[in-house]
């Protein structure tokens, strides 16, 4: 069970290109997950949260990343930040 306390990064949305350059990959699939843990992404258009499928969330969610597709740039920044605002998690 995945620790999302201990996330790296906010929620992001993002294209195939991830797995289709080999960055991300498949390890399974699960039906009918019961997730409590909640998450949205914010419109600046809208000024709404959002779900993945742009359906209007009225609570303010667990975590909350911003709307719209990252590209690999864009993802590889956050993780960069991160690494460089706590070196710690460079250690495994």
């Amino acid at each position: 069970m995945p620790d999302y306390n201990e996330l790296l990064i906010p929620p992001l949305v993002v294209t195939r290109l991830y797995w289709t350059k080999g960055f991300f990959y498949n390890v399974g699939h699960l039906d009918n997950v019961n997730i409590t843990t909640t998450y949205g992404f914010y419109s600046a258009y809208w000024n709404i949260i959002e779900d993945e499928y742009h359906n209007k969330i009225i609570e303010k969610p667990h975590y909350l990343g911003l709307a719209g597709i990252a590209t690999d740039i864009g993802v590889a920044y956050d993780v960069n930040r991160e690494l460089i605002i706590n070196k710690d998690l460079l250690k495994f």
